[in-house]
């Protein structure tokens, strides 16, 4: 009897210890295993949640697209996707039109891609609502309608999504495709620049130094150019360097502006080139 329980309480002791692979799991549980590196945990988790789970599909699906085989798992992910996206989950209806505009796991369809990238887009996507509005405007799996196109990178850009912000910024500045308004142009572009549009930030010096849709500051100008050369922009880097040569808003420092243009230069940046070739003929 003694062994018996014995045998008993060894065995519950196992099962205690067995991981929740095969016991079952959340999403959260195998979603920590992810961020572990604890993949196998995750993917037993995940494949019989996978069933009826919305959540557990997508993070399938992604995993299968990331680590997977491009053929044999890009099939899988396209299938999980599909699932989700039948049941109106938005980030799986962006995955599709992804994958349909690449031809992954699917043979390549613009039009269906666009149609998935619609959905999303309805249902909130701001990613997908800016991919709806470039199917508008350049008649990718759709018909061309600049109206359409408009509308739909506004929504996108309402929702704060950094390149809707300095594409319709832009279209403001210029009066392209829309009536124009400076302001708008300026606040649209500057808060795209803040959120990590590295072209965006040339473009509010511009404004600063000229006064467009703000008052004129030199002074910020000068700070959006040099955070512009800071990140390795190259047309900023030679802009910014023109200044200094000049003393156009900063004093003459033609030791930074010699760095700036190398720098500007080395990325391939043919102004940059023409003009550090001729400073370096000029002290010959």
């Amino acid at each position: 009897m003694r062994r018996l329980c014995d045998s008993f309480a060894v065995m519950l002791l196992m099962v205690c210890l067995l991981p929740c692979t095969v016991l079952g799991g959340t999403v959260e549980e195998a979603k920590q295993a992810l961020e572990m590196g604890e993949d196998e945990i995750a993917l037993n988790i995940l494949r019989p949640l996978s069933e009826e789970n919305t959540e557990a599909m997508v993070l399938l699906a992604d995993y299968y697209l990331k680590y997977g085989d491009e053929d044999k798992d890009g099939a899988k992910a396209v299938k999980l996707f599909r699932k989700a996206a039948e049941r109106d989950d938005m980030l799986a209806q962006y995955w599709l039109g992804c994958l349909y505009t690449s031809g992954r796991g699917v043979d390549e369809d613009k039009t269906v891609a666009f149609a998935w990238f619609k959905r999303a887009a309805e249902n909130g996507h701001p990613i997908a609502q800016l991919y709806v509005a470039e199917g508008y405007y350049q008649g990718k799996g759709t018909s061309v309608d600049k109206k359409k196109a408009i509308k739909w990178l506004k929504r996108s850009a309402e929702q704060e999504y950094p390149k809707a912000m300095a594409i319709l910024g832009n279209y403001y500045l210029l009066g392209q495709n829309i009536v124009r308004d400076s302001q708008k142009g300026f606040e649209l572009t500057r808060k795209a620049a803040e959120k990590g549009m590295s072209g965006c930030l040339r473009t509010v010096a511009y404004c600063y130094d000229k006064g467009i849709g703000t008052e004129v500051n030199h002074a910020m100008a000068i700070t959006y150019l040099k955070r512009s050369a800071d990140i390795g922009d190259a047309v900023g880097q030679y802009e910014l360097a023109v200044r200094y040569l000049k003393g156009q808003g900063v004093e003459k420092d033609y030791f930074n502006a010699a760095l700036l243009l190398d720098k500007s230069a080395k990325s391939g940046y043919p102004p940059a080139r023409k003009l550090l070739s001729q400073l370096s003929e000029q002290q010959k």
